[in-house]
């Protein structure tokens, strides 16, 4: 965010977000992907204790939740009593220890009950991290409310404070744009310089998504993007709109006026722009075009075509820097909806590919001829399984060249949880449907089957001494054998202490 750079270990904040909700889901596999990513970040360097803490609580609950999943692997063993209380009590005294130390501000160590008094932790937990450091290992059941706690916690005190932080940067660059859209009722002068107002980060990660798409991470501000608003765009039709109908009552010189206001302040502007635009085209292509969207794919492509034209050059007065911004924003889109992704194009990737090759220095770029030898030579490599020759070749400091088409996409790839030789370990479930041989669905019967019969004999014995306790105390009180009698509530803790074992 904006003030004080700091390095950290995820790509950007969307990932943080999508790691957020993998950990604080119902799904199994959604939060075995959301572990994983964390683990992801603990080998770039530190993470902050509040993510790692809560991966590990996490993850322990997804072992205990595998382990008595009635569809394991054949052989699998389960988690036992005391491994899962070991595990719960190792996390909850690092978590505890871990959060407890980043409040050690003084010259001197203060204690780590009034420490975890003054950031919320329950003292009852602070007692339970002692009883399981120093003497005999609390019960399971109450491990498993304290790691519950824990989490609830964490997610109050860390993941949701900094949801909130994430999505009012969004809110305030808003506050920043509404004002200066052309034809908004009861919009005010904008009186603070968009210098001032925002940095380039806010410029690239959420300006640009706001005037594209309306939202940026999770938080929606517009319908729609601010340059593709309702009042902007002619009436809904069931039949094709031409791109002069959808400019009919368009306020383009005023979203251009904007538009030119940003490539003052920010030299990106216009390329972070255009890479926006071609994007949201591709991401349409995919998906027939509903009516009430066409208008809006006509003016995508207005944008498109004005950002690479000759009339939007003369505009910036031919700035360098800019017109080769353009230029390499515009040859990573072309480069991009070449890719095998875009194989089966549809009328919408064809008509973005003949406007970026409208434009002399995109098409004639170094990145397009790069691609274009790739994708050439791909098919054929891929086959052969053989090494690619790249034709040219421009070499850059690392992390000094931004690259625009990874926006929009998710550059994440995760190997699919349901292939079992990926992951060899005894808690894999084993394949469900038609992956399952019928010498593997008998195997598992028989195995359920013997547990079936363990578990009923273990209940029959527990009922049958729980009685014979019980009988014994009435008979000794009736026959009068001794005059010490336990008492209702003695009989009562030992039955339930025979039912824990």
């Amino acid at each position: 965010m904006a003030g004080r750079k700091s390095v950290v270990r995820w790509r950007d904040w969307a990932e943080w977000q999508a790691v957020h909700a993998g950990l604080f889901t119902d799904d199994l596999h959604e939060q075995q992907r959301a572990v994983a990513r964390v683990a992801v970040w603990r080998s770039r360097g530190e993470v902050p204790i509040s993510i790692s803490a809560t991966a590990q609580l996490v993850e322990i609950g997804i072992h205990e939740r595998m382990a008595n999943h009635h569809q394991h692997a054949i052989g699998g063993s389960t988690r036992s009593y005391m491994e899962l209380a070991l595990m719960y009590s190792s996390a909850i005294v690092r978590c505890v220890n871990g959060l407890v130390d980043c409040s050690q501000k003084g010259a001197y160590a203060m204690a780590v009950s009034a420490l975890a008094q003054r950031i919320g932790i329950p003292l009852w937990i602070v007692d339970l991290r002692h009883e399981s450091t120093h003497n005999q290992l609390p019960s399971l059941a109450v491990l498993r409310f304290a790691a519950q706690h824990l989490l609830a916690w964490l997610r109050s005190n860390y993941w949701d404070r900094q949801e909130d932080a994430i999505r009012s940067q969004v809110r305030k660059v808003a506050d920043v744009v509404i004002p200066r859209l052309p034809s908004q009722e009861g919009a005010s002068v904008p009186e603070t310089p968009l210098k001032d107002a925002l940095d380039a980060d806010r410029f690239r990660d959420i300006l640009i998504p706001l005037l594209v798409d309306g939202y940026q991470y999770d938080e929606q501000i517009f319908p729609t993007g601010a340059l593709f608003l309702p009042a902007y765009l002619p009436e809904p039709t069931e039949f094709a709109v031409s791109e002069t109908e959808a400019l009919a009552k368009y306020p383009k010189e005023g979203l251009i006026a904007f538009i030119l206001e940003l490539q003052g302040v920010w030299r990106s502007s216009s390329a972070s722009l255009l890479a926006g635009v071609c994007q949201k085209i591709l991401r349409l292509a995919y998906a027939e075009v509903k009516s009430e969207l066409a208008a809006e794919v006509e003016l995508c492509f207005f944008w498109a075509k004005l950002l690479v034209s000759n009339e939007w050059r003369e505009r910036i007065k031919f700035a360098e820097g800019p017109i080769e911004d353009i230029y390499r924003c515009g040859a990573s889109m072309l480069a991009l909806s070449l890719s095998p992704s875009f194989a089966d194009s549809s009328s919408l990737v064809d008509r973005l590919r003949t406007t970026l090759r409208g434009c002399k220095g995109i098409r004639n770029h170094d990145v397009t001829i790069t691609n274009s030898s790739f994708h050439t030579q791909s098919s054929e490599a891929i086959t052969e399984n053989a090494w690619i020759l790249l034709q040219e070749w421009s070499p850059s400091p690392l992390g000094s060249i931004y690259d625009y088409s990874e926006r929009g996409f998710d550059g994440l790839i995760e190997y699919s949880l349901d292939i079992d030789h990926l992951n060899q370990d005894s808690t894999v479930f084993a394949p469900f449907g038609a992956q399952v041989d019928c010498d593997e669905d008998d195997q598992v019967d028989q195995v359920m089957k013997t547990l079936d019969e363990h578990y009923e004999q273990a209940i029959t014995t527990t009922l049958v001494l729980k009685q014979a306790v019980h009988e014994h105390v009435i008979h000794s009180s009736h026959s009068g054998e001794s005059r010490k009698v336990l008492p209702q509530q003695e009989v009562e803790r030992i039955q339930n202490q025979i039912e824990i074992w």
